[in-house]
């Protein structure tokens, strides 16, 4: 009965669908006057000679015009109903549609990204990437115990749901009113208050399905286009060491400025790689580190068992994206080899082969003077140091917004970090799927330069 619902009155497509089956019989009758009834089968071989009669059995050009007539009527007939299809399912798209149908095409195509991170940075990465490619996958820390993330897990015993949450967002395609709902924070209610409609959405969905599964219904809500996958399956608890000698166990409590972190390390038992990261590693054709808070976002990821081999062994490109500014209480005054010097204290090695970091061309000033005030400072590109590190690819552009928040231009970052993997990929891999990828970003290309000029 489905079926039949397109065949409701105001569709305007009953109409096209008749004159395409009138043009499909015109069809069939011209074949059979051009050919003769005597040569098709003999099924209702009466009918077919009465209707060679009637339009003359030795005049073929009669039903050469007929056959011609009826193929015109069924590419009209079946061209007005697709149309009429598309412009209400894509009213305002309509004479983009070819495009659209590409661009999705290409995405299907695109490389697998893994994307590791957490709290606001990882997002912007996945905005960037998202018009590329459709094979993205982000994968978030799981430690957070602060907020409305740190109450649910807390009460409900469940995975913080805030970073998936931005994640899902980040890489939805769905309206802007249905995104500003799940943003939405309550600013009333004792119990509401400071919790986030994103998160309890999860939260309830979690005591019905369970959190990965949750995950993945709330994806096809929002038309997700990738993956998001929490680093392991339960809450992580860390702990940092502070070169006082002094720890402090929690995320939310391990930011203190004026003392400098030392190392952290993870307070659990028995924590396992979820399957579905490892497997996500292994098939990706780019890993992509950060940005994000270095030691309370980003490092957790990487203590986890299993996860810093599973990355060594990938013979994928491996990028590190840098925090614009430095962040109070966790990396005062760093420069970009401090950082890497950082992942090399936790994983063994400096893991990546190529940072992509901000070059401090121009920043608000007002944006900038508060984020002084506040003890937050550009991280700067130290090459000097970065030189003797293990060879690694700097690739510094101007990537932050230019507005009260210093934060990365998701767009420029996008553009930059796909032309590094597709120049990586053309090394090795040259095929028309790497070459239609680099057209697509040097279309992009070309509508930001055609944007600014406005």
């Amino acid at each position: 009965m489905a079926k039949l619902k397109w065949l409701y009155p105001g569709l305007k497509v009953k109409r096209w669908l008749f004159l395409a089956f009138l043009g499909f019989i015109m069809i069939l009758s011209g074949v059979t006057v051009v050919i003769g009834p005597l040569n098709l089968a003999s099924i209702s071989r009466e009918s077919f000679i009465i209707l060679s009669e009637l339009f003359g059995m030795h005049s073929r050009y009669n039903g050469l015009i007929i056959a011609l007539i009826g193929l015109f009527f069924v590419w009209l007939g079946i061209k007005k109903a697709f149309r009429s299809i598309i412009s209400i399912l894509l009213p305002q798209d309509e004479g983009r549609l070819a495009e659209i149908l590409y661009n999705r095409r290409q995405m299907k195509k695109g490389p697998k990204v893994l994307a590791i991170g957490g709290g606001t940075g990882l997002p912007a990465v996945l905005r960037g990437l998202k018009p590329y490619t459709g094979n993205i996958t982000a994968v978030v820390a799981v430690s957070d115990d602060g907020g409305s993330s740190g109450k649910l897990r807390g009460e409900l015993d469940m995975l913080p749901p805030g970073d998936v949450r931005n994640c899902l967002l980040a890489l939805a395609d769905t309206e802007p009113l249905l995104e500003q709902i799940f943003e939405h924070r309550f600013t009333k209610g004792k119990e509401l208050a400071g919790h986030n409609v994103g998160n309890l959405i999860i939260a309830a969905l979690n005591e019905n399905l369970g959190f990965l599964e949750s995950i993945k219904a709330l994806s096809k809500i929002l038309a997700v286009k990738g993956k998001v996958l929490p680093v392991t399956d339960k809450p992580l608890t860390i702990e940092a060491l502070y070169e006082s000698g002094r720890k402090e166990k929690g995320e939310s409590q391990i930011p203190n400025p004026g003392e400098k972190i030392k190392s952290i390390k993870i307070k659990d038992d028995n924590v396992k790689l979820l399957p579905e990261v490892m497997e996500a590693i292994r098939e990706a054709d780019a890993i992509i580190i950060g940005p994000g808070s270095l030691y309370t976002s980003i490092i957790p990821n990487l203590l986890v068992p299993g996860i810093v081999e599973e990355i060594e062994k990938s013979k994928a490109p491996k990028i590190w994206v840098a925090n614009i500014m430095t962040q109070p209480g966790e990396t005062d005054n760093y420069s970009l080899s401090n950082h890497l010097e950082v992942f090399k204290e936790h994983t063994g090695s400096y893991l990546v082969n190529t940072v992509v970091a901000n070059r401090h061309k121009k920043f608000n000033q007002k944006a900038l003077k508060k984020y002084q005030e506040e003890g937050q400072v550009p991280v700067k590109i130290d090459k000097e140091n970065l030189n003797e590190l293990n060879k690694i690819k700097i690739l510094s552009g101007d990537f932050a917004l230019d507005s009260s928040l210093i934060r990365h231009n998701h767009e420029a970052l996008g553009r930059a970090i796909m032309k590094e993997i597709v120049s990586e990929k053309l090394k090795s891999d040259l095929n028309l799927s790497t070459l239609s990828l680099s057209g697509l970003i040097r279309a992009n290309d070309k509508k930001a330069s055609n944007f600014l000029r406005r």
